[in-house]
């Protein structure tokens, strides 16, 4: 009988929790830019809240979002005790603020000043002045996977702001303009130019 080829080692599927893998995948998502959010929820009656950028619209029917949250990190079970967060879409220029609530170990409280006081329906629901937008969240669900967990929230009330409203984007592991501005800083060096020439 004629000999079957050896067709050498079968290859070893990837390990999905390799160093290699993790790193691979953390530096493809780095490259999908992503609105940055301020996740905010009552904790002992004092606002707290932490950076993200895993948040997504889930549903119109009923109008729904989800969020991932390390399960490890306070603002998770703080969400869980109060069982209501808000999304606070940041705005251009709320760098400073993305980057206080977004390093380990800081301190999470949001400060009063920060926060505007006539949104919302009551104090539940901690919403930050000057961001672009804001949903009011109910929490409907908590689904466990890996690190981190996957929070359901029902949209309660929302808060659209400025129409011209440009919100802060992360891309590539740093905050990036977008078309938009590009559009109105165009826009603006236009008309400066032109008021230049006019003699205005």
């Amino acid at each position: 009988m004629p000999s079957t080829p050896d067709a050498g080692p079968v290859a070893a599927r990837p390990d999905p929790s390799a160093a290699g893998t993790r790193l691979g995948t953390r530096t493809v998502f780095s490259r999908c830019a992503a609105t940055v959010n301020l996740i905010a929820c009552l904790q002992d009656g004092m606002a707290t809240g932490m950076t993200a950028t895993s948040v997504c619209s889930l549903s119109l029917d009923p109008p729904s979002a989800l969020i991932c949250v390390h399960r490890e990190a306070r603002t998770r079970d703080a969400i869980v005790a109060a069982g209501t967060f808000v999304i606070n879409v940041l705005s251009r220029g709320q760098e400073e603020l993305a980057n206080r609530f977004s390093r380990p170990g800081s301190d999470k409280a949001i400060p009063a000043e920060l926060l505007n006081t006539h949104a919302g329906p009551d104090a539940s629901y901690p919403v930050l002045n000057g961001v672009a937008g804001a949903l009011m969240c109910r929490l409907a669900n908590v689904v466990d996977f890996g690190s981190h967990s996957i929070m359901i929230g029902l949209v309660e009330q929302v808060i659209e702001g400025p129409a011209d409203a440009e919100p802060l984007v992360y891309h590539d592991r740093r905050y990036v303009t977008t078309v938009a501005d590009l559009d109105h800083l165009a826009r603006r060096i236009t008309d400066e130019s032109l008021i230049s020439a006019l003699g205005w």
